[in-house]
């Protein structure tokens, strides 16, 4: 008779840099963040606030000249995306949470410096390949542990 012994669990630890800094800085806020989902009472701050927008409207914008959409209506539609992203979408939160500590005219402010960017690469011929595209990278396995770091491109 042949004995079967059965495979142990294999544990994945998924890091990418910020629950690395996270972890490194303060694990309870690690837990909070990431495990919990948790979020400041007062919400993010304005820089993370105005960069999480500005990665949303550069998103649509891309995503569209990816598809073929010329620069004027891409440009267009990625207008629309940040004036929904300021002011939130209670049907899609994770995606357009809102400017909560934002003030209306600096958030503004993004949406005219993305029509700025427009401006001084209109004329480029290139086209994107990817657009936020996260890819991972085994750093270390053994029978029970598997850790993956992840990062996101935004532009390739």
């Amino acid at each position: 008779m042949v004995e079967v012994i059965p495979a142990p669990k294999k544990y994945n630890l998924v890091l990418d840099s910020q629950i690395l800094t996270a972890a490194i800085e303060c694990a309870t806020l690690m837990d909070y963040r990431f495990n919990q989902h948790l979020t400041p009472i007062r919400g993010y701050g304005k820089s993370v606030e105005k960069g999480g927008m500005m990665h949303r409207i550069l998103e649509t914008y891309y995503s569209l000249i990816n598809q073929g959409v010329t620069t004027h209506n891409a440009e267009q539609a990625a207008d629309e995306t940040g004036h929904i992203y300021i002011q939130g979408d209670a049907n899609r939160p994770d995606e357009f949470p809102g400017m909560r500590n934002t003030e209306y005219d600096e958030a503004v402010y993004v949406i005219e410096t993305f029509h700025q960017y427009c401006d001084r690469w209109r004329n480029e011929p290139w086209i994107p390949v990817e657009i936020e595209k996260v890819k991972g990278k085994v750093i270390y396995e053994d029978d029970s542990l598997r850790i993956l770091y992840k990062a996101k491109t935004d532009l390739t």
